[in-house]
């Protein structure tokens, strides 16, 4: 039983939402490359450093979202503890 509390309390965890501390490699990245764009005398500079930070911006909500492949093997390994535990 408490094996199974800690592990639903660590799954919890794991898939909690992103920070706003995450997103700030995606402004320095979209900052960076509007800097270097600029020194250069680029004419489409806004879009490339916007297009740099929605690309960053996507990953780390994709680091963020539930893997039901995992969730599901982690949910049978404990289930299966469990059942070994109770059956002593």
């Amino acid at each position: 039983m408490l094996l199974t509390m800690i592990s639903l309390l660590v799954s919890k965890v794991a898939f909690a939402s992103a920070t706003a501390d995450e997103f700030i490699r995606c402004n320095k990245l979209a900052v960076t490359k509007l800097e270097y764009c600029l020194d250069n005398g680029g004419e489409a500079c806004w879009a490339q450093s916007k297009a740099s930070y929605d690309t960053c911006h996507e990953q780390v909500i994709q680091n963020h979202l539930p893997n039901r492949e995992r969730m599901e093997a982690e949910k049978s390994a404990h289930q299966t503890i469990n059942n070994e535990y109770h059956s002593q």
